[in-house]
């Protein structure tokens, strides 16, 4: 049978656990805001302005996208890893994403001037993003250790396991270079503008997804090769 990548916690657990704390994430700056605007008479611009200077709303909006991102990971996980990430992954994407959020903030802070809510949106789907890049690779590693235990009848190797990573690296091929073309379309229309940034960003994006699938597939015709690759 498959191990647990994480024995110390049974699977069974995790996901009623979390959708749980989710939904408790979401309900409780639902009900911040109904009661704010029950408080201002469910005028708008008063709303806002209550909720925007209020700290309650800033660590439960904080806590509500933290979460919201988690979730997005979990989902992202479950429908194209076919198993939950290992503690080597989660601690090697632990690490690059504090790097990858530090230096994207710092990136960010040189268009202050232009932060609003689309600037910032399209921040956070950028960092998103990097996650996902950063799951693809170390899934890809871990992908090469399991197939070479396979191999030494330590394991056991299963195609799903490999056509879910190759799906999901297309589709962020895909998302990167289509986001370039956008970005570059707004910026020959509109002139310099924050959007430079997310041209670099997801054009850094697409080349990671194709050195990843390039070593994938260096990998596996090595296996192909030589005669070894049971699941073709």
């Amino acid at each position: 049978p498959t191990p647990n990548p994480n024995p110390s916690v049974p699977p069974s657990n995790i996901v009623p656990g979390f959708i749980l704390y989710l939904i408790l994430s979401l309900l409780f700056p639902t009900l911040l805001l109904l009661v704010t605007l029950s408080a201002n008479d469910y005028e708008f611009y008063p709303t806002m302005v209550t909720l925007g200077n209020s700290k309650l709303t800033a660590l439960l909006g904080a806590n509500a996208s933290l979460t919201l991102a988690l979730g997005f990971y979990k989902f992202i996980t479950s429908i194209f890893l076919s198993r939950p990430l290992t503690l080597v992954e989660r601690s090697d994407l632990s690490g690059s994403m504090k790097y990858t959020l530090t230096e994207s903030c710092l990136a960010l802070n040189i268009f202050r001037d232009q932060l609003d809510i689309g600037l910032f949106t399209r921040f956070v789907v950028l960092i998103l993003t990097k996650g996902v890049t950063g799951m693809i690779g170390g899934r890809v590693k871990i992908l090469q250790g399991w197939e070479e235990e396979r191999l030494l009848g330590l394991g056991e190797g299963k195609k799903e396991y490999h056509t879910g990573v190759m799906y999901l690296s297309l589709l962020l091929l895909t998302f990167s270079a289509y986001t370039v073309g956008s970005n570059l379309d707004e910026l020959i229309k509109n002139g310099p503008s924050a959007r430079i940034m997310f041209v670099f960003e997801y054009g850094i994006l697409a080349l990671s997804s194709v050195s990843t699938m390039a070593r994938y597939a260096i990998f596996r015709y090595g296996l192909r090769r030589d005669g070894e690759d049971e699941d073709e």
